[in-house]
């Protein structure tokens, strides 16, 4: 029975309803929603991986309907092979009832499943499920991809995925709590449109197609005189890696160019809103678009006009800062899309849209979508539903789940709080410090490098904090190099499914700027200190003052400095960063800026011990085929690397954005391309050049085609590098690899990298993770185990669209970011990172002196990789010490 209806009319209900339930129905809140799998009738639950920790099963503990739903253990995903419909057609969205009984959102990955078996057939995407009870609507419209979101159509079939098949559905957990799933129920919210009103969604095919829109390819062709829309002439196209993000209207659009749009319209007063696709799938200056002005016309008469710069996708969001995940719609979303209403005069019948951009850079201007409706109450309400469903859908996948350290604040609560924290530590904007310190531990400096310090500033109340940093020694034994605060931004992770707020990267303060806190935002600080090469060993302390204005005392802090003279060696292997170099090219007048950051940059990769560059924008050769050989030039790359040369970056040239073209693309003749290189490398004196060859083929076709273009090199004797994810023990990787000169790879254990390199092999490491455990002692353990190189993601990105961080692509975890006006900022991960690298290289030079039977005794891990829960901060602060004492005995 129904809960509160009187009995007969219960009867009476379920009466009616009983051919809804022989149809598979639903029939409790929406009655035509059509069921999917309740989990009442026991249906087959598989578990991957099979003999993974944990279980998935059929559960009584929860359950949004009836008596029994799914709970997922974390690292487990469950397939659902047992679905009560099968064929999922006609509906917006698959709804889920969710229940996670933890504090922290849990992510979660989703997959569809027609009748194809490889796992690149099946459509996948991520999500997150907030605490406590909640429903999930996963869209369904237009042509899903196969596949990643990032990476779509890598498998056998090419078409999208069969919604009128649906062959089993799957959710994995990926998060540390369980997590219960019940109720998968099909559902529509009808948005009808009022007469003489359209939505358009420009994409190519099988790109995605937002719910309630007209999709709208380069085929669709206009027709003059029925009620119809399309290309009236001209030739639309589209960028070569589209997606979808962070809807499913934006991301994939068409480039109008010279093409003429159609539609028949009713005619009179029209309002519309169009929103443009700007950024590119890696955001170069390939194929990212840049433009002074783009002006829509109808009927030959403009409407509207944006306004935007050249060089717009490196900087437009440099200075834009979000600190909550929901202004990420307003402040990033929009404006990146250039997103607007406008107003115009509809004839009746055939009206043309026309777009002219000026000073274009890159690849045409792109529209996403175009709404056009009669300017009445209900047009207007129309286009005000779509913008709605916009920001629902990104909210949907973009599910807030910035951590938040929450410490225990004193009895007394002070005006603010000051915390130190490690180097790297990714501060967000609702953190509560721990007690404040008011002794803090001395700091360990190194005559010749620079020292940098991170604190955590807080308050109960609204402050604008002074921060003002001496040294207490006269003459002082050091120089206060910048102070600098932290700028916040969105971030997500490659699968997507979440999103949180954190550092994006450190911007310094002007001379008497102050740093605004209050309850809910708190502020990373970071005091960088210059020590002298010339600096005797000293003892020395680091005075800091916070006030409120010039005369209002709220803290005071004295931080000792230690500082020691003790060389740090070089790294004995390859180590640098995947696009070290600025990731835009000079223009014009920032010809001489251009240059200088990148001198800065590579300044300071060189202090740390990198040693490796691998690239950027307009650092290329040119390549020329010359009867049997070829040519090879470039002025601007050959100064690049004399600068490298000056700051020691000089061990080997990784060509991975740069210098020589990827083999993955271009395919020059094998002998005489190795002949003529090496004959180039020869007599320009320049390091070693890893020919970049291919990045994470997986698949039984892309393996087959990389093995068969890498063989004529492997002959040659060209030193080529390519990329495996996880190779493992899976011989199908087996001839890729023999086939390569350096075969890189990211997941691995100590034993097969050893096994590698018993074998003969010149294997680099990649992307094992940017902190201080990762790039100290790991990469000590990883040198010693016979690892060629190390390289990890990434140097630089610029705030352009900030749509790595809001899409499914490689989100922007970045050593620095580059800003046009301040140049190379650094991110916490840097701090991080060169901090481990100062522990490799203290370790390497302990090693040597004493055996590596001192790292042990100064309190260093003695293998890898090491747990990160264990080797903390301050143990490793701690071995830093005891290695520093040791070396200078």
């Amino acid at each position: 029975m129904l809960a509160g209806a009187p009995r007969l009319a219960g009867a009476l209900l379920l009466t009616a309803l009983l051919p809804a339930f022989a149809a598979g129905c639903r029939c409790k809140g929406d009655l035509t929603s059509p069921l999917v799998q309740d989990f009442e009738s026991a249906p087959r639950v598989t578990k991957w991986p099979r003999d993974a920790p944990g279980e998935v099963t059929l559960s009584t503990d929860w359950h949004a309907d009836g008596a029994t739903s799914l709970r997922i253990d974390p690292g487990l995903l469950a397939a659902l092979p047992d679905l009560r419909r099968t064929d999922l057609r006609g509906f917006d969205a698959l709804r889920v009832h969710l229940h996670n009984p933890s504090r922290e959102l849990i992510p979660f990955g989703f997959e569809l499943a027609d009748e194809h078996d490889s796992l690149y057939d099946r459509h996948r995407v991520s999500f997150g499920a907030p605490p406590g009870d909640t429903t999930l609507d996963i869209d369904l419209s237009g042509d899903l991809h196969r596949g990643e979101e990032n990476r779509p159509f890598r498998g056998p079939t090419k078409t999208p995925l069969s919604l009128a098949s649906i062959d089993h559905i799957a959710f994995e957990n990926r998060g540390k709590t369980p997590l219960w799933i019940d109720t998968l129920t099909l559902v529509s919210a009808p948005l009808p449109a009022p007469k003489g009103a359209f939505a358009f969604d420009f994409g190519p095919a099988r790109s995605r197609t937002m719910a309630h829109f007209e999709q709208v390819t380069e085929s669709a062709k206009a027709t003059p005189n029925a009620p119809s829309f399309g290309w009236l002439k001209g030739a639309p196209s589209s960028i070569r890696d589209s997606m979808t993000y962070p809807t499913p209207l934006l991301g994939d659009g068409l480039a109008w160019g010279d093409a003429v749009f159609a539609v028949n319209l009713e005619g009179g007063k029209y309002t519309g809103w169009i929103a443009f696709e700007r950024g590119g799938f890696w955001e170069t200056e390939d194929d990212a678009t840049g433009y002074r002005t783009a002006t829509l016309r109808v009927n030959d008469s403009p409407v509207f006009n944006d306004t935007f710069d050249p060089r717009g996708p490196h900087f437009f969001f440099e200075d834009t800062e979000v600190t909550r995940v929901s202004d990420a719609w307003e402040k990033l979303v929009l404006p990146a899309s250039a997103a607007s209403r406008f107003a115009f005069e509809a004839r009746p019948g055939q009206n043309t849209f026309t777009l002219a951009v000026s000073d274009l850079r890159g690849p045409p201007l792109r529209v996403a979508a175009l709404i056009l409706a009669p300017d009445t109450p209900e047009g207007n309400a129309f286009i005000d539903a779509h913008l709605a469903r916009q920001k629902a859908y990104f909210g949907r996948t973009h599910p807030d789940s910035t951590p938040v350290h929450r410490g225990s604040p004193p009895p007394k609560v002070p005006q603010i709080f000051v915390e130190a924290r490690p180097l790297g530590d990714m501060a967000h904007p609702g953190d509560h410090p721990d007690l404040p310190i008011r002794e803090p531990a001395p700091v360990q400096a190194i005559a010749g490098h620079p020292v940098h310090l991170q604190f955590f500033l807080s308050g109960p109340t609204h402050h604008k904090v002074l921060v003002r940093a001496v040294a207490a020694t006269d003459p002082p034994s050091f120089r206060v190099a910048s102070i600098a605060q932290s700028i916040y931004g969105v971030k997500r992770p490659y699968s997507g499914g979440t999103a949180w707020i954190e550092t994006q990267y450190l911007r310094p303060l002007a001379e008497g700027e102050t740093i605004d806190i209050d309850p809910e935002t708190g502020r990373t600080l970071v005091v960088s200190l210059d020590i002298p090469p010339t600096a005797p060993k000293s003892r020395t302390t680091l005075e800091l003052d916070f006030t409120e204005g010039e005369d209002r005392p709220l803290e005071h802090l004295t931080v000792p400095i230690e500082i020691h003279a003790v060389d740090l060696p070089p790294l004995p292997i390859p180590v640098g960063l995947f696009m070290n170099a600025l990731p835009y090219r000079p223009a014009g007048a920032d010809h001489d800026t251009w240059w200088s950051f990148q001198d800065k940059l590579l300044a300071i990769q060189g202090e740390a011990g990198l040693n490796t560059v691998t690239g950027g924008p307009d650092l290329a050769y040119e390549m020329k085929r010359a009867g049997d050989e070829y040519t090879f030039s470039g002025e601007t790359a050959l100064r690049y690397l004399a600068l490298a040369n000056k700051h020691g970056l000089d061990r080997a040239v990784v060509c991975y954005s740069g210098f020589l073209p990827s083999l993955k693309h271009e395919r020059p003749e094998a002998a005489a391309f190795t002949r003529s290189w090496q004959a180039f490398e020869t007599s320009h004196a320049l390091p070693p050049h890893y020919v970049y060859s291919y990045d994470e083929p997986s698949t039984k076709e892309e393996l087959s085609a990389v093995a068969e273009y890498m063989a004529p090199f492997k002959a040659a004797g060209t030193r080529t590098i390519g990329f495996f994810a996880d190779p493992g023990n899976d011989s199908k990787y087996a001839p890729v690899m023999d086939s390569t000169f350096a075969p890189a790879v990211s997941g691995h254990t100590p034993d097969l990298l050893r096994r590698w390199v018993s074998e003969g092999k010149h294997v680099f490491l990649y992307n094992r993770g940017t902190g201080r455990l990762s790039m100290g002692s790991d990469l000590y353990w990883m040198i010693a185990a016979g690892a060629s190189g190390r390289l990890e993601w990434i140097g630089l990105y610029s705030q352009g669209f900030a749509f790595d961080d809001l899409d499914g692509r490689e989100p922007s975890y970045g050593m620095f970011v580059a800003h046009d006006r301040l140049g190379p900022l650094p991110t916490p991960r840097w701090l991080a990172m060169r901090e481990g690298l100062i522990d490799a290289r203290l370790m390497l030079a302990l090693a040597a002196k004493h055996g590596p039977t001192a790292l042990r005794e100064a309190g260093y891990p003695d293998s890898y990789p090491a747990d990160p829960e264990k080797w903390t901060d301050d143990l490793l602060a701690r071995a830093r010490a005891a290695a520093i004492r040791a070396l200078e005995r």
